[in-house]
């Protein structure tokens, strides 16, 4: 079967990106999200700071990338009426957050996601996993719980698209998620910084060995790390 031609490709429009660390909220990387994609979807809902070099320079890649691909789209059109149809989409790459009352409140946020599953045009079921990996770059294989809070960094393939009604737009494809810190969900308070603590100067000091002897008491109470009856979802 021969290979389907590319004119995003061809172009030079199909662009790959590294974020720079930002904040997860509503994320589904370690199991898809069937809510709105029938086939299932790895997304995270990602925040950052516009006032940091690194978030301002991304910021400028995807509007030159929408502005190139405004361009491409407008030269393709059949007749110069068409041409003049051709538009930047609502939606965009990015967004500035905004809160209740519909003020800006300083932070912008992304929603890139990866289909999880699919069929081939020779009818043959796929699936996949995203990949992730922790600071080091190591890939993690076992279960984390990632939750909201979570400071991550995504790479992301970036394909310029253009329908007659939404327009021009930026579809950011998750290609994989490297975590900075994890804030880990189904235990409710599990670090003092959760708690709002911190240190006491010349106060009482644990010793490391205490929680085992709390562990092998047969009258200590047992929690299941699997138990997310109070985390983030």
């Amino acid at each position: 079967m021969a290979k389907r031609s590319d004119p995003i490709r061809e172009a030079g429009l199909l662009r790959k990106l590294n974020t720079p660390v930002g904040v997860a909220q509503w994320l589904h990387i370690e199991s898809p999200d069937f809510e709105f994609d029938k086939f299932g979807a790895f997304k995270v809902k990602l925040y950052f700071d516009p006032n940091k070099p690194t978030v301002a320079s991304m910021m400028q890649k995807l509007d030159e990338l929408l502005e190139e691909a405004l361009e491409f789209f407008t030269s393709k059109a059949k007749t110069p009426r068409d041409a003049k149809k051709v538009r930047a989409s609502d939606n965009t790459p990015y967004y500035y957050e905004e809160d209740e009352n519909g003020e800006q409140t300083g932070r912008i946020y992304m929603n890139p996601k990866m289909i999880s599953s699919g069929i081939t045009d020779e009818g043959e079921e796929w699936s996949r996993k995203l990949p992730i990996f922790d600071a080091n770059g190591v890939r993690v294989t076992g279960k984390i719980n990632a939750g909201q809070g979570t400071e991550l960094k995504a790479a992301l393939e970036l394909r310029p698209y253009y329908n007659a009604q939404n327009g021009v737009g930026i579809s950011l494809r998750l290609q994989g998620v490297q975590i900075a810190k994890l804030k880990a969900f189904g235990g409710g308070v599990q670090t003092a910084e959760d708690a709002g603590f911190g240190k006491i100067e010349g106060g009482y000091q644990a010793d490391a060995f205490e929680n085992v002897e709390a562990a092998e008491d047969e009258e200590a109470p047992i929690t299941s790390p699997d138990d997310d009856s109070n985390g983030d979802y």
